[in-house]
């Protein structure tokens, strides 16, 4: 492990811990590549004593952000907001392996992996150790945790490939008020796209394990969420989620 991907991810490490944020990493601890990128996250997880047992995936690129295994919750799921700074929610679809996707090789195909998953309804909970996340160099942002707080899951649908995931109907309430209700608006069409990269991205990295949650990108934009108030996301045909912030 380098010095740089200890140091990044010894202040991103303490900054989950003690509830605070960071103006940026110095730039000792600034990652050049993505591999660095991606080597902060596994290594933060570890100084926390986390697991990573899902990845918030890039919509058109093979970004990744893991998500740790005590904020992977099923819904309904109430979250402290006490140790959140910003609570924006996602809408998404995500992707449950009911089979492990082992290293190899060749690349994946879309069958291959439509045909190893499971699809569930998601809420993405976004947050940043960072004060300004969007002020950030990208690569940064994505040793953050690519910006991932908590990933909250519906129940798993096998029987999912028949659900038109570009175009399906989808809507977003919250405290009972609906936010978003329209057809589709995945950023890259079809959520499976994202899945499809990240499978891909993890071949040459030990695969991806039986029982990975792997989100795809929301279909809702991100609206901020006041403490006390409850999300609630439906996916016609695939179900629904529920988060809550409580105080």
């Amino acid at each position: 492990m380098s010095g740089k991907v200890s140091q990044a991810a010894n202040l991103l490490a303490s900054a989950w811990r003690s509830n605070t944020r960071l103006v940026s990493l110095p730039p000792s601890a600034q990652p050049t590549t993505l591999d660095e990128a991606h080597a902060i996250q596994d290594e933060t997880a570890r100084l926390l004593g986390e697991t990573i047992r899902g990845w918030k995936a890039g919509v058109t690129r093979p970004l990744r952000g893991g998500v740790l295994a005590s904020r992977l919750l099923p819904s309904p799921a109430r979250l402290s907001a006490a140790h959140m700074h910003r609570r924006l929610v996602e809408g998404e679809v995500a992707f449950v392996l009911d089979s492990a996707l082992p290293a190899r090789d060749r690349e994946y195909t879309r069958d291959e992996v439509a045909a190893a998953v499971s699809a569930c309804v998601a809420i993405e909970v976004v947050d940043s150790r960072f004060e300004d996340q969007a002020a950030q160099p990208e690569l940064d942002r994505v040793a953050d945790l690519f910006g991932n707080s908590a990933l909250v899951y519906g129940p798993p649908l096998r029987a999912w490939r028949d659900l038109p995931l570009a175009t399906v109907h989808v809507s977003l309430t919250i405290d009972g008020k609906t936010i978003v209700d329209r057809n589709g608006g995945h950023g890259s069409g079809d959520p499976l796209n994202a899945c499809v990269l990240l499978v891909n991205a993890l071949r040459t990295a030990g695969g991806i394990a039986r029982g990975t949650i792997v989100t795809t990108g929301t279909y809702t934009g991100a609206p901020v969420m006041a403490v006390g108030s409850t999300a609630v996301m439906t996916i016609e045909g695939l179900g629904s989620a529920q988060v809550t912030f409580t105080p």
